[in-house]
């Protein structure tokens, strides 16, 4: 591919075999299911097409990755094996950021989530010290307001209920 082309070619000519040796590396370290290297990636199932992609970027030693939606349209098996490619490469150094609408998925795989609301970061949560209700207050404004403003900061647990109903009532 041409992210490392550069590595497979000499004096101008791509070296299939090197291609293919390293596509074969991938294939069995990424655990994607494919026929064969030389398939089609519009020919495999979703997750196996995220995960060639993500093989791509790991042939080049690339350090710093950006995500975006990375467990959408998947099954819950491909999600799986890439969640856990994901803490593989943060676990031997590589900056993985993660931009998804999914705040289980954001919660369940980054160590901090920023939250954006309007176009800019609105607060930084610790994962293990926050809840979706939480991320959901601060990326629909909270905060916003003036007591909010004078340095009220509802904790890393759920947000401070602003609809009103009290316990028991329906």
């Amino acid at each position: 591919n041409l992210s490392s082309l550069d590595e497979a070619a000499r004096a101008g000519l791509i070296q299939s075999g090197l291609y293919r040796e390293r596509a074969a590396r991938m294939i069995d370290a990424l655990s994607i299911k494919t026929p064969g290297p030389g398939t089609a990636v519009r020919y495999l199932s979703g997750g196996n097409q995220q995960k060639t992609v993500i093989a791509r970027w790991l042939a080049t030693d690339t350090q710093v990755f950006v995500l975006e939606e990375p467990g959408l349209g998947v099954d819950i098996g491909a999600k799986f094996e890439i969640y856990t490619l994901i803490n593989r490469m943060a676990a031997e150094g590589s900056a993985v950021f993660v931009v998804s609408t999914d705040i289980p998925e954001l919660l369940g795989i980054c160590d901090r989530v920023l939250v954006m609301y309007r176009g800019q970061v609105a607060k930084e949560l610790v994962s293990a010290e926050t809840t979706p209700d939480t991320v959901l207050f601060w990326s629909t404004g909270g905060g916003t307001n003036e007591a909010d403003a004078e340095g009220a900061d509802p904790t890393p647990g759920d947000p401070p209920d602003r609809a009103g109903p009290t316990e028991g009532t329906a």
